[in-house]
């Protein structure tokens, strides 16, 4: 078995990123002080989300670069309670580096740059699409990473507290899916925190990166399952975002209008997801379509090939 896991788990190496820009990376914790930590038995605790920025950087040869994951043994634990993989699969994962860099300035190409949020499936983690977010920043964005603390595998805060994801949520997913519309109002608010916290970075930062360097008008939010079920809540409830993506996720969360989200939105969905569709009411009602009007959609849908599914969601028919 010992010398079956370099075979079956290697050590991978990112791709680099295509950009101009060098990637720099640096972390925050931050604490809603308005917010009580709902996942937990203390009254008194508080909201607190570890939050981390790639963007574009000053380019350098003396720093180190950032691990892909800086705290391997704790996420790891995290992702076997939340998906039963036994965490010793993963232990490789402690070798891997990525494309960042650690303590670098931020570049001087621009006086300001662009801002995307980036929120993780449910269960993962703020560095589970760290292969997008660098080129993301190697392109001129700042882009925020939130780890979801006690819904995201594990949340390992400055002074090293560690939130493993929260067991109950088993219970929910398997038992109470319903109600995975409802919590997902913890995510919306996270974002709707951190974007306060980017605006106060933004005016004076306390690590002196990004004072006056991010541009406030141009924000945009992009999720993966879960996250992307975020991304299209948190665009029809907050006017600083502008635009957004959903990664192969459903549309947890308030029903979206009929009349749609009133902003650029991006569905990208797996073909199991498209095909997952098929025959199902719930995804015409959570997107506000009902009565006569669900029927002709559903017999039209019944019809469609999953490339017709495709152009008809790129249409935006339904969304």
């Amino acid at each position: 078995m010992a010398a079956a896991f370099p075979v079956l788990f290697p050590v991978f190496s990112l791709e680099k990123p295509t950009g101009p820009y060098q990637v720099g990376t640096v972390t925050y914790d931050w604490t809603d002080e308005n917010r009580l930590e709902e996942a937990t038995k203390e009254p008194n605790d508080k909201r607190e989300l570890m939050v981390q920025v790639w963007y574009p950087s000053e380019k350098t040869d003396n720093l180190k670069k950032a691990p892909y994951i800086k705290n391997v043994p704790e996420v790891t634990k995290g992702l076997e309670e939340s998906d039963g993989i036994p965490s010793v699969l993963f232990s490789h994962l402690k070798y891997v580096k990525s494309n960042s860099w650690l303590n670098t300035k931020i570049s001087a190409k621009q006086q300001k740059y662009p801002l995307l949020i980036f929120s993780h499936g449910f269960g993962n983690f703020r560095n589970i699409n760290t292969f997008e977010v660098e080129e993301l920043a190697s392109q001129g964005y700042i882009v925020v990473g939130i780890d979801h603390t006690y819904d995201a595998a594990a949340t390992v805060f400055s002074d090293g507290r560690v939130a493993l994801y929260n067991s109950d949520n088993k219970k929910m997913i398997s038992e109470d899916f319903e109600k995975m519309d409802s919590h997902n109002k913890i995510w919306v608010e996270d974002v709707q925190f951190v974007l306060d916290k980017i605006e106060e970075i933004n005016k004076k930062d306390p690590l002196n990166y990004f004072t006056g360097r991010i541009d406030l008008d141009k924000i945009g939010i992009f999720g993966h399952s879960y996250g992307g079920a975020t991304a299209g809540q948190i665009i029809m409830q907050d006017s600083r975002i502008k635009a957004g993506i959903n990664m192969d996720g459903a549309f947890m969360g308030a029903p979206i209008p009929q009349k749609g989200l009133g902003k650029p939105f991006l569905v990208m969905d797996s073909e199991d997801t498209l095909n997952s569709y098929k025959g199902k009411d719930d995804i015409f009602i959570k997107n506000g379509i009902s009565g006569d009007l669900l029927k002709k959609y559903k017999d039209f849908f019944a019809k469609c090939t999953l490339k017709e599914i495709m152009l008809f969601q790129t249409e935006g028919i339904l969304f």
